[in-house]
Parts: C-alpha cells; structure tokens; sequence
C-alpha cells in the first residue's frame, strides 16, 4: 500500500462518527458519582471508511465464532500494487445486548484498527465525562452500582483539535470571535485567567477536589499532595490528577 492510501486509512473522523463508553465508574465520598470514559469509532464509520479508500468491492470482512463464545472477524482489502488481498484478523467476546451481533461489530472494529483506522484514538490520554443532574441531549445513561453510587448521565469530552479531521479545525478558528486591540502578553493573560476560571468552576474540577477530600480523610494521600492536586490549572491536568487519586488505593 503507499502512503496516500495509509494517510487516507489514518485520518481523523468526525465527532459524530465516534462513540464513548464508560471505562470505570466509582463515587466521591459525599456520593457524587464520576466516569472515566474511552473512544471509539462506530462500526458504520469504519465501514464508510473502507468503501471511501478501497471501493464499495474492494474489501471483504469474514466471521468465525470461536470455541470460548467470542467472534472474530478478518478483514481483506485489495492492493492493487500487489495484486492481491492482504488480510488482518482480531477478536472480541459476545455482548451482553445482542451478543452475535454485537459480538461481531466490536470484532470489526478491532480488526480495522489494524490497518490504523481509528487507532489515533489510543493516544488519547485518559479523560473523564461530565456528569449531569439530569438527561440532556447526546448524553448517555449509567447504571448504578447497589450500595456504591445511584444511575446517572453523563455528557462525553470533546475531543482535541489533533483528533479531528482538518476541515474541523479551519472551520474552528474561523468561527473564533476577533478580539480588541491587546498586547500579545496581556491578551495570553487574560485568555490563560479565563481558561483557570473556567476550569475551577467545571464538574471535573468538582469532581477531583471531592475525590482528593476523600482520599485525604481516609489518609491515602498527604495535605501536601491534596494541596497539589488543587493547583490544578487546566482540564487536561485535572484529568491526570483523577487518574493518579484513583489509583492511591492502598488506604482509601
């Protein structure tokens, strides 16, 4: 395959093509439920994606159930360079909601990844939902856990603008307001004071500071590592603290 054809097979797809599930879901100590959450692309896209580069007959996908209940699915598309197909395979477990075909939509979209198709996803570091006091458009439902935390919404993260196909971003900072006449440092500081507020007043925030009191009272982290989880200044900081608290177990 060359280049163009792996570029093409790489490239970002559009937010409304991608689907989140929750990865771990747990409370604070008050009862305030949290989500982390992990990206993926629909199976839909990824099959868009494979008519788009190869031709609606220029690729095949096959089954085969497995002896443990699992599917796997082996994808084959058509090198023209080579003159002939070349094949990746994956597998993945029957699901709880219509296990054959589930099975075999999560088995696809494995076995895509291996030509790259949504494997950007990967790099994204580990991010957490927002969750909401009730039902709103594009959210999405979590079950409780009996004696831990009670069902709730949560609303999925945006994704970074390296994630998004390139017409996003034009069409991103097309659409950004123009701003009076600053210097270049006063308009950084004032834009850098903004983005703090806003982070010390988001749900995510909220969140880890609840988490980081709770950590604190059960003595799994010091005064001066919950004082240092605070100084958190951005979303993205906000989100390596709440996976570093969640993994001080050993007291908390």
């Amino acid at each position: 395959m060359n280049e163009e054809i792996i570029k093409q097979l790489r490239a970002p797809f559009d937010e409304d093509q991608i689907e989140w599930r929750a990865a771990q879901c747990g409370a604070t100590k008050d009862g305030k439920p949290w989500v982390q959450c992990l990206a993926y692309i629909t199976n839909r896209a990824a099959m868009d994606r494979l008519d788009a580069v190869f031709g609606l007959f220029g690729w095949q996908n096959e089954f085969k159930d497995l002896p443990n209940g699992g599917v796997e699915c082996t994808i084959k598309v058509w090198d023209d360079g080579k003159q002939q197909w070349i094949s990746r395979s994956d597998a993945a477990d029957q699901t709880d909601i219509e296990a054959t075909k589930g099975g075999r939509s999560s088995a696809m979209k494995r076995a895509v990844v291996q030509f790259g198709i949504g494997r950007y996803l990967y790099d994204l570091d580990a991010t957490f939902g927002t969750v909401l006091s009730k039902k709103e458009n594009g959210a999405i439902f979590q079950k409780g856990k009996e004696g831990k935390f009670d069902s709730f919404y949560w609303m999925p993260p945006k994704l970074p603008s390296w994630a998004l196909p390139e017409p996003t971003q034009s069409a991103t900072k097309t659409q950004e307001k123009p701003k009076g006449k600053q210097s270049a440092k006063e308009e950084t500081r004032s834009d850098s004071s903004a983005d703090m507020q806003d982070v010390k007043a988001s749900e995510e925030f909220m969140n880890m500071k609840d988490l980081a009191q709770h950590k604190l009272d059960a003595e799994a982290i010091t005064k001066v590592q919950f004082d240092k989880v605070l100084s958190a200044n951005t979303i993205e900081e906000v989100n390596k603290a709440m996976i570093w608290l969640n993994k001080q177990q050993k007291k908390g």
